[in-house]
């Protein structure tokens, strides 16, 4: 049981879909749809037999991709839900495919290019597409041959308006329009690199490997143009890798060696800059849109750009890989996280390290251990790049330590080794000590402690070094140092390991195996090979410590730890060794003693990876792979084991090293990724975000029709929430208006409850101070006020009217009154207070009254309502002509005149009339001062 990740993501030029959303990424013989928001591929197509060569949307269907492959087929996919919808068989391999929809009463027409059996010629076809037709698979091998034959050509384009190929072959630029019978060749004076076609103007561009860009204006026109206008553009110092035009023809693409990606404006021939992309760029693509570009580059990575702002806004990552061509693609191997058991350390771009998930097939994290931009070439020299070349990671992965190398033959060798240390927050790691030089030749192993912040390092120089983290005196900060250096009569050192106890290292000198004591570096016991030529390439120790594997040149040797006695020999030429180091101790014995090698299948397809344990002597399993294994790593997830292999196709293989069918049920389900897209699922996503952020209109609507249906409404569960995909939330944008407006609201509510407590506070003061001052006024104030009451109760009475007329218990909620305000005007309103009222209005207000008071209505508590200023003064006028509470009402003092005008006194006889009934409520909150009214309210 096999699952294939990582693998390269543009070697073919990936699309968006139309809104740009998802962007589908051909990976070998299957297309990967990725979310943009996230990172993470959620859909995988597969369903093709040989590699993918061309992926694009179809012109048909918004909704559909369409996939060309080298085993003659194209496929249509509703990339929603992951289904091959038609698949067309053509007959023989493709390498270009055109789909133009009907024009002129013509039906859709697939112009393509098929590969003849031999590989070295090509040809052109035109063959018509039922799109009438529901049947999944078609043949349509019977097509109308445009061009027998033409010489094997890498750049193809197509030009939709007039259905014209263009492609090119070395300096030769050719055009063939399907009506014509030979194509138009025109020659350039280098070699012709990319090529691109404008589907709005009548112009082709090509790119040269001189860095210059030619453009061929006059091409589609006329069919038998003799010679096209050219004119030129040049800025690269090297070979242009990719060109694109923008749909409306005004702009145009550029990129190559240098890692900088050029906008030409070709009306003025002025550019615009996107530098240090950070690798040359393999691929340039403009959307449908016209809204983004995607650049495709050589170290494994896609960047998708604005076209607005012209600036990186996403980048998807497979397994990142040197720019520049090395010998040796992962020199530092494949190490596995020792607390993340799914994540995979090894080489990533140019000077830098990478982790990648194998479970989840996705980039986490880079480590720039060099901290140098990638620079292009100059001249035709190549900069010498920094590579690293090993690794290792102590047990709680707090710590990472590289060894780095530039080898320059003008300067020699540049060795450096380096100490980090995982920061706080976050996965990132920084620097905490750097040792230049840590051997005066180069290091041929380096190892962790299994439990303890050590590291052990050999070098070809014959010294073996152990690193210690010490801690700084005077500061709560640690650097590593050498603590020891020890050597075998200054034999060279080739390959080192500790014991999975840590109490001893075995280091490989030459022919000699020695062993010696961690904490005191002494040599505790040695052996010879009895071959003095061999010399151990790789040592690993088995996981119960009881074993060690030794692989030379030709052989693979299994010790006896306590002994050093030769156990095994298998006749194997490997350079890649590995051994399972369990995460549960108490594993079965078999289990911990496992070691893998690779070599050469005996047929020559392909390789082996032999899978063995130490206390056996026979080969437990075989695993055959294609391509050819650059690294090997054992993994185990959920009790079961499994090998991780790295081929030259930058791919990673885990193959499940059991026949159990829980564990191979969990595999194949970890193979398979069914996130929806635009489909989600109405009872999860759909119905949660749609109740959380709905209008209540909507919201109360959706609950009357599942009512109906006889379905019970269900509120939002925050669990519903936390089960919706990532690439499928609400943008921040969305929800952001909603998430302000409900905190505007709760600040809003709390700021006016502050402002009211502020307010009262304040005219509880005002009215002190007015106290005081109509204690002094004479009684010419007294029968102002006298006339001010007269005009007071007026309009006290024609509120009330008002209000009368309109209130019942409908209007009190239609007004939205507070239950509260509701529980007070049914205890504090009574009839017999508004005397002076004519007998209809009683009326109303009694049957309101009676209403509110009626036990039926059960209303909750809330906070009360704070009187109005226009209610507060009449409640300070009237308080005025009312005696104080410690006082009998006829012994009111008074600083009136015998002389008192009649309209005072027909105003105290109307305010008498209210103090009538003195047992009532209403006469009772009038009879108490103002201050203790104005507390009462607020209570």
């Amino acid at each position: 049981m096999a699952k294939e990740c990582g693998g390269s993501l543009v070697d073919v030029a990936a699309v968006l879909n139309h809104d740009g959303r998802f962007a589908f990424i051909p990976s070998a013989m299957s297309i990967r749809v990725v979310s943009l928001r996230t990172g993470d591929t959620v859909r995988i197509l597969n369903g093709h037999a040989d590699a993918v060569v061309q992926v694009f949307l179809s012109p048909l269907n918004k909704m559909e991709v369409v996939s060309v492959s080298l085993d003659g087929t194209l496929k249509f996919w509703d990339y929603d839900d992951a289904i091959c919808l038609k698949t067309i068989s053509l007959g023989r391999p493709i390498a270009s495919c055109h789909i133009v929809d009907g024009r002129n009463g013509e039906g859709a027409t697939i112009y393509w290019v098929g590969v003849t059996k031999t590989g070295k010629k090509q040809m052109m076809f035109k063959t018509p597409l039922n799109t009438s037709s529901m049947a999944h698979s078609q043949n349509l091998s019977e097509s109308s041959v445009l061009l027998q034959t033409v010489k094997t050509a890498n750049l193809w384009g197509f030009h939709n308006q007039t259905a014209t190929f263009v492609f090119s072959t070395g300096k030769t630029f050719n055009i063939f329009p399907a009506i014509a019978k030979e194509p138009q060749a025109f020659t350039c004076n280098n070699t012709i690199t990319s090529l691109a076609v404008s589907n709005e103007n009548d112009e082709a561009a090509t790119g040269d490997k001189q860095g210059k860009i030619t453009r061929w204006v006059g091409l589609f026109e006329n069919s038998e143009v003799v010679q096209p206008l050219q004119t030129s553009l040049h800025w690269h110092a090297h070979g242009v890798s990719s060109i694109a035009y923008t749909n409306d023809g005004e702009y145009l693409l550029s990129g190559g060696e240098e890692g900088v990606l050029v906008l030409w404006q070709l009306a003025t021939k002025s550019k615009r800059f996107l530098p240090r992309l950070g690798a040359p760029l393999s691929h340039l693509v403009v959307t449908n849109s016209n809204t983004y570009y995607i650049a495709s580059l050589a170290n494994n990575s896609i960047l998708v750009i604005s076209a607005a702002s012209f600036e990186v806004i996403h980048k998807i990552s497979g397994l990142l890989r040197s720019p520049v061509p090395t010998q040796r693609n992962f020199p530092a191997g494949l190490l596995i996280h020792p607390i993340h058991n799914s994540y995979m350390i090894t080489n990533g771009t140019q000077g830098q390290l990478q982790m990648f998930d194998v479970d989840r097939d996705e980039h986490v994290l880079n480590i720039d251990v060099s901290g140098r931009n990638y620079i292009s070439r100059t001249y035709h020299r190549q900069i010498a790049p920094v590579y690293i070349t090993h690794t290792a990671i102590t047990s709680d992965g707090r710590m990472i330590a590289t060894v780095e190398t530039r080898a320059d033959k003008y300067f020699g060798n540049d060795l450096r080794l380096k100490f980090w240390t995982k920061m706080q927050k976050g996965q990132k790691f920084q620097v905490n000590t750097v040792v230049d030089p840590p051997h005066q030749k180069r290091i041929t192993s380096f190892c962790s402690h299994p439990t303890e912040y050590k590291f052990l390092s050999t070098s070809i120089d014959g010294t073996i070094k152990l690193w210690v983290l010490v801690p700084q005196q005077g500061t709560e900060k640690s650097y590593w140092r050498c603590d020891a250096v020890v050597d075998y009569n200054h034999l060279p050192c080739y390959a080192a390991s500790f014991t999975p106890d840590g109490e001893h290292f075995i280091v490989a000198c030459k022919n000699i195996i020695t062993m010696w004591e961690t904490s005191t570096c002494e040599l505790v016991n040695a052996t010879e090979l009895s071959d003095t030529s061999a010399i151990a390439s790789a040592l690993v120790v088995a996981g119960d410590g009881s074993r060690f594997i030794v692989s030379t040149q030709g052989f693979v040797c299994v010790f006896d730890t306590l002994t050093l006695d030769l156990v095994d020999v298998k006749k194997a030429k490997s350079n890649h060794l590995t051994a399972f180091i369990p995460n549960n101790k108490e594993e079965n014995v078999e289990e911990k003693n496992l070691y893998a090698y690779s070599v050469g299948s005996k047929d020559g397809m392909g390789f082996n990876i032999n899978i063995c344990s130490a206390n056996v002597n026979d080969v437990i399993r075989t695993i055959n792979v294609r391509s050819k294994p650059l690294a090997l790593s054992f993994k185990e997830s959920s009790g079961f084991v499994s090998i991780v292999v790295l081929d030259s196709n930058q791919s990673l293989r885990m193959f499940l090293l059991t026949d159990d069918e829980e564990a191979i049920n969990e595999f194949e389900t970890m193979e398979k990724r069914n996130m929806p897209l635009y489909g989600v699922e109405e009872d999860n996503a759909g119905k949660a975000y749609r109740n959380l952020f709905a209008a209540k209109s909507v919201r109360d609507e959706s609950s009357k029709k599942r009512t109906a249906m006889g379905e019970a409404f269900k509120p939002v569960s925050v669990k519903d929430l936390f089960d919706i995909p990532t690439h499928l939330l609400p943008p921040v944008s969305r929800l952001a208006f909603d998430f302000l407006d409900l905190m505007l609201k709760q600040r809003g509510a709390k700021d006016g409850t502050k402002e009211e407590e502020e307010k009262n506070q304040d005219d509880s003061e005002d009215e002190d101070e007015e106290i005081a001052t109509v204690n002094m006024k004479d009684s010419e104030d007294e029968e102002d006020e006298g006339e001010e009451e007269d005009e007071d109760v007026g309009l006290l009475a024609s509120d009330l009217e008002k209000v009368s007329k309109n209130m019942d218990i409908g209007s009190m909620f239609e007004y939205k009154l507070t239950v509260e305000e509701q529980n007070t005007i049914a205890s504090t309103i009574d009839a017999s207070s508004f005397q002076f009222l004519s007998e209809d209005m009683q009326s109303s207000i009694n049957h309101t009254v009676t209403t509110l008071n009626t036990p039926s209505t059960t209303i909750p508590p809330t906070t009360t309502k704070t009187p109005s200023k226009q209610q507060q003064q009449q409640k300070r006028r009237k308080s005025k002509a009312q005696p104080s509470s410690t006082q009998p009402l006829q012994q009111e003092p008074s600083h009136s005149n015998s002389n008192t005008p009649s309209k005072g006194k027909k105003g105290k006889n109307k305010v008498s009339k209210l103090q009538s009934n003195p047992g009532s409520k209403a006469n009772s909150v009038a009879a108490t001062p103002r201050r203790r009214t104005k507390k009462a309210s607020n209570e």
